[in-house]
Formats: structure tokens, sequence, C-alpha cells
């Protein structure tokens, strides 16, 4: 008794080619991307070609599910930290910036939305800090995190103030 995948399904082993469920051109398999996980170790071309592969994965990710993956992975690789992490602390600073204490006002010009508040961090130790506005965080970046450079700004602006 033979068991697995009908043999009309395997044909491409025959001809070398192989029709794409998306777009319906029947194509060389080099243009299909590999499954390298099967349960009898074969490794069996996917249904769809890379090029419509890739239109798939766009617009997944244009939606608002695809969206939310990508910033809950994006945190998850960048600070370590779950979506709800980030939305907690944004709710322990009420939404606001850790330094000036006001909203986010920088209007994304990919989204054209309100952006998110900023994680800071210390790009040394990578901990941490809090939460900060775009304009709060860019001035502590320009200032490369440096104390000292920081104290002598705010000496220069109260001797001229």
């Amino acid at each position: 008794m033979r068991t697995g995948r009908p043999q009309t399904q395997l044909s491409y082993l025959v001809t070398g080619k192989k029709r794409c469920k998306r777009c319906k051109r029947k194509l060389p398999l080099d243009s299909f991307h590999v499954a390298r996980s099967s349960n009898n170790g074969r490794n069996y071309p996917y249904s769809y070609c890379k090029q419509c592969q890739r239109k798939n994965v766009r617009e997944f990710f244009a939606t608002p599910a695809g969206k939310r993956l990508i910033r809950s992975r994006n945190l998850k690789r960048d600070f370590g930290i779950t979506v709800a992490q980030y939305d907690a602390m944004v709710e322990a600073q009420n939404g606001r910036c850790a330094i000036c204490k006001g909203a986010e006002q920088h209007i994304s010009p990919y989204t054209k939305t309100v952006r998110r508040l900023s994680l800071d961090h210390n790009h040394r130790t990578g901990k941490l800090r809090g939460l900060l506005c775009s304009l709060c965080n860019r001035r502590i970046g320009l200032f490369n995190e440096d104390l000292q450079l920081l104290r002598a700004a705010i000496s220069y602006l109260q001797q001229h103030a």
C-alpha cells in the first residue's frame, strides 16, 4: 500500500516544473523556496513561487495582524520585552515623556500618525531607563549620553539666561 503524497503532486520530480497556486504559472523548481521540514525527510518546494511568496508576505505585513507581529518581534529583539510590558511602562508614565512630561507629538512620515514613545536605554549596558518623546530621545542621543557634556550644557544655559 502506498502512503504519502499522491503521484500527481510529485509530477514536478519528472518534469522539473511546478505550478504556483497563486499565479497559476508552471515554473522551474528553482523558482520555489524549499520546505526543509517534512515527516519523511524529503524537501518539498512550497506551493507558491518566490515572487508570489514575497507578495503574500508583503500583503500580510500590511495588515493590522502583521503590524502587531512586527512590533512584537522588534520589541523582543531590540529590548527583550513584550508588547504588554511596553504598554505597562506607558501606563506607569501616564503616556508621557519621562523628561519633559509631554505627550509624543512627532508625526511619523510613513504612517502619518503620532509615533509611540521611544524606549530609552543605556547603549553600553542595554538596560532600559524609561520612555521618552522623540525630541528628548534625540537630545540625549546628540549628547552621546555623556553626563559631563549635559552638565556643561546646563551650566552654559544658566550663565546666559
